[in-house]
């Protein structure tokens, strides 16, 4: 069994479990909670009282560092049964909460590593399925914690897509059938927004094209199907059922949607996003509600974002949930996924995300 070729730095952690116990089927990415190189991960690694590790990490530069070697089991995902099929890549953030921003250089080569795992160890797809069905694993989903973050979270669509494209050379979507959304949690029908490549914009805008029989919409950065599916006067099940999608609530940019006939057809011009309605691209003004830090609450399909001011919601989210620490910004609060996370620092970690106060 191969390492990575791509890797710039290595220092071999003595935290992991030699060899490990199956074959190498899955990728799972966390994130450092601090703009960490990676010879300062590695020395993190390298102590035995920290009982952790991972195979790599990727700093803000884009470059690469080895602390586990690929045979072995790496401890880091909370999870003995995924550590022993996944490789773990640590990448680090060049912002700090409650987003925890990860450079552009940082995702790159997070892709490029990836591609080349998925290679060397055989793995001809990558399948993001929202939870632990899939073989592109987020670490919240097998312990008590916010990793990887809200930011990096929000991009792993995206990031399917382009290993899958890197590995087939055409335009993989990055998504198979599953249940839940993107970034855990229980999605609503239609919820989870499209992925964004490396934060940059694009000018051409959403578009879409008519025919005889039906229209051709290309997915852009901020769509969901539910915000299609309104625009174009149809149903989350109509589309789902002509384009033959198997999650409603992953889509990907440049995907090709098709829309029936006898639909409005139109084209958006925004640099980043597609237009929203004005209700939702402003926070709700609060209600007289009060919470204190601790406090249960049960969503049931509430908008879920990563900041206090984001104009568009990463996904919808159901089940209970707790507020982080009652501070209110912007007419939303802070929540967390259990009782035992209740402000505990760094928030990064722990946060689950933000949610409209006047909601809930």
């Amino acid at each position: 069994m191969s390492n990575s070729s791509l890797v710039n730095y290595t220092l071999i952690s003595p935290n992991c479990n030699k060899p490990r116990k199956d074959s190498i089927k899955k990728i799972t990415i966390h994130h450092m909670a601090g703009n960490i190189t990676v010879e300062t991960c590695g020395s993190i690694f390298a102590k035995e009282s920290r009982e952790a590790s991972s195979n790599y990490g990727v700093d803000s530069k884009g470059r690469v560092g080895m602390y586990v070697e690929e045979s072995n089991r790496s401890w880091c995902s909370s999870s003995p049964e995924n550590d022993h099929q996944a490789i773990t890549i640590e990448v680090a953030n060049d912002g700090g909460e409650p987003n925890w921003h990860v450079s552009d250089k940082a995702i790159e080569k997070l892709i490029e590593l990836c591609i080349d795992i998925c290679k060397r160890n055989k793995i001809e797809k990558i399948n993001f399925t929202g939870d632990k069905k899939g073989n592109l694993t987020m670490h919240k989903w097998f312990g008590a914690t916010g990793c990887p973050g809200p930011y990096l979270s929000s991009k792993f669509p995206y990031i399917a897509s382009e290993i899958n494209k890197g590995l087939v050379g055409g335009s993989g979507s990055g998504s198979s059938s599953g249940s839940g959304s993107s970034g855990g949690g229980t999605g609503g029908s239609g919820s989870s927004s499209a992925g964004s490549g490396k934060g940059s914009s694009s000018s051409s805008g959403a578009t879409a094209e008519t025919s005889n029989k039906v229209t051709a919409y290309t997915v852009v950065k901020g769509d969901t199907l539910s915000e299609i599916a309104k625009k174009y006067k149809t149903t989350v099940s109509k589309l789902v059922e002509l384009n033959g999608i198997k999650d409603a609530n992953v889509i990907v940019v440049g995907q090709k949607l098709k829309i029936s006939k006898g639909t409005e057809t139109s084209q958006s011009n925004s640099s980043s996003s597609v237009q929203k309605p004005q209700a939702s691209t402003k926070p709700p003004v609060s209600t007289a509600k009060t919470y204190g830090k601790g406090d249960k609450l049960v969503l049931s399909n509430d908008s879920l974002y990563v900041s206090a001011t984001a104009k568009s919601a990463t996904k919808k989210l159901s089940g209970t949930y707790y507020i982080y620490d009652a501070t209110v910004k912007s007419g939303r609060i802070r929540i967390t996924n259990t009782k035992s996370n209740v402000g505990k620092t760094p928030a990064g970690t722990y946060v689950t995300g933000w949610v409209n106060k006047s909601e809930v």
